[in-house]
């Protein structure tokens, strides 16, 4: 998955957005499910890694091989949100980079 991806042009013919209070929240929303949906992230991957070191410990105590396996799962889950995170804030940066530093072609 690529984290780069082209801004829409607009048209004389198109509506320029930023002119009234809708597009405004419109912008606000996105942002702020944005923001959520980052923290939700967050949250979970704090809960995932609290659950490995409660697995890790569980395993120290009872010396149980199937705990393995668990610790593997929970592992790979939070790499995959690790992932996740990695790429929104590579897409959030590329966004803002090209807002705010935009190349004259």
């Amino acid at each position: 998955m690529s984290n780069s991806f082209q801004l829409s042009t607009f048209n004389n013919s198109q509506k320029i957005v930023g002119n009234n209070d809708s597009d405004k929240n419109c912008f606000k929303e996105c942002m702020s499910g944005i923001e959520k949906y980052w923290n939700d992230l967050n949250l979970e991957l704090d809960k995932k890694k609290k659950d490995l070191d409660e697995l890790n410990r569980m395993h120290t105590i009872y010396g149980n091989d199937e705990f393995i396996c668990l610790v593997e799962f929970v592992q790979e889950k939070i790499n995959e949100i690790n992932h996740k995170l990695i790429n929104m804030q590579g897409i959030m940066w590329d966004v803002r980079t090209r807002i705010l530093f935009p190349q004259n072609n």
